[in-house]
């Protein structure tokens, strides 16, 4: 309908403008060489001799100036191919049909007021992608290694994110590492040492990574298929950033959340006991990473904490030691270098409570089965809750070592049943 009524529009403009330019030279030619010009146009028309060819040309050019073709109207349609949402409420990239089409893709929805599509690309195992907005889903039939290679669309693009929508493996051993089934990403990846290997459940998720001009990524979900009574499914999209794009996340970020308030959790963070064995720990060994929250204008510092009341979240905060039945306090609290040496949050000068003088008793490390602050320049002394950072960039470091309940430098630790972390984070406007 919207084609149509553009088509129409288009006509009438041009029917008016014909009879304007008919109404001009009648008037410039004035009543007085009426006569004169009716005489010449006889004259004229009296020496050419006409012929059917002479004919059809002339109905031809008069049906051309009469009427519009319509198919040079979409030639000068132009549109960015941005991010869209299909009729089913999937992503996609918005492309003209027949672009679209021509891609491999599949539209659903319109999109760019009508003129293109909202197109969405999948892709199963052992292929490859250089689209934007593709899905990367699980087979029917599971194999013992599937894989797609991810492709960079141009030299301009920078980096990748993966969006794990749907996300679930076997859980990890009694050492924290995946042994049976996990997902890791290979190849063009410039951070590859940071990109960890993951397994377990990480539904809403996601990873970036530095992307490698003219060297694809491999993304490959590893399964071991003798392994059976649990479902495996997953669904990643791709998504491809350029150097110069504002959604581009700070260099070194494996996370970028934005916006004022949000939460973060640790990969495979759940409140269910390890599929393996109740004891063993959930959250994941052998991670070195950074979460970074972009700094919104007018906010100095961002605050990290569980819901509260604090005492009563249980495995919101669980990185060292054994988890806690009983209400958290104080005593659950760890922090500093001597007291987390294995796994620990890092929060740059990190401090609590609402005496602003806590800001000199700031440390880095946190720890142990609850999240707390020093109230004392030796952190002898300790309470619950959120801690609080002004060091700019808002950045902060998960890191776990490759053993989870192994002896570490200087201390043997018993850990079990370790879920990870769920926080909120909230910035703080200056003041």
């Amino acid at each position: 309908m919207k084609i149509a009524a553009i088509l129409v529009s288009l006509l009438l403009i041009q029917t008016v403008t014909s009879q304007v330019r008919r109404v001009v030279r009648n008037k410039s030619s004035g009543g007085r060489n009426d006569g004169r010009m009716v005489k010449r146009i006889k004259k004229i028309q009296k020496k050419i001799k006409k012929t059917p060819e002479l004919n059809e040309d002339l109905d031809n050019t008069a049906a051309s100036q009469r009427f519009l073709n319509p198919f040079s109207l979409f030639n000068v349609v132009k549109f960015p191919n941005t991010e869209c949402t299909t009729s089913l409420g999937v992503a996609g990239t918005c492309y003209t049909n027949s672009q679209c089409t021509m891609r491999g893709g599949s539209g659903s929805g319109s999109c760019a007021g009508g003129f293109g599509v909202c197109c969405t690309f999948s892709n199963e195992c052992n292929t490859e992608t250089s689209q934007n907005g593709t899905y990367f889903t699980n087979p029917i039939t599971l194999s013992s290694v599937c894989s797609l290679m991810i492709k960079p669309m141009d030299d301009s693009i920078c980096q990748v994110r993966l969006d794990l929508e749907q996300f679930n493996l076997a859980d990890p051993d009694e050492t924290g590492n995946c042994r049976t089934d996990y997902l890791q990403v290979t190849g063009g990846v410039a951070n590859s040492g940071n990109l960890p290997t993951l397994c377990g459940t990480n539904a809403g998720q996601h990873l970036i990574y530095t992307a490698i001009p003219n060297f694809p990524a491999r993304l490959s979900v590893v399964v071991d298929t003798q392994v059976t009574g649990m479902t495996r499914q997953w669904k990643i999209k791709i998504t491809q950033f350029s150097c110069s794009g504002m959604s581009k996340a700070p260099e070194g970020c494996l996370q970028y959340f934005t916006g004022i308030s949000g939460n973060v959790s640790s990969f495979n963070w759940k409140t269910t006991d390890n599929t393996n064995d109740p004891m063993f720990s959930n959250h994941l060994a052998n991670q070195q990473y950074s979460v970074c929250v972009r700094r919104e204008s007018g906010y100095c510092s961002v605050e990290w904490s569980t819901t509260m009341p604090y005492g009563a979240q249980n495995g919101h905060f669980s990185l060292s030691g054994t988890e806690q039945a009983a209400t958290l306090t104080n005593a659950d609290v760890k922090i500093g270098d001597s007291d987390c040496r294995n796994d620990y949050l890092q929060i740059p000068q990190g401090w609590g409570g609402t005496d602003p003088n806590n800001e000199q008793f700031g440390r880095d490390r946190f720890c142990g089965q609850a999240l707390g602050y020093c109230t004392k320049v030796d952190c002898t002394t300790k309470d619950l809750g959120g801690v609080r950072s002004g060091v700019t960039p808002f950045v902060i470091g998960v890191v776990t070592d490759n053993d989870e309940g192994s002896t570490g430098t200087g201390v043997t630790t018993t850990d079990t049943k370790n879920r990870g972390f769920m926080l909120n984070f909230r910035q703080h406007p200056c003041t």
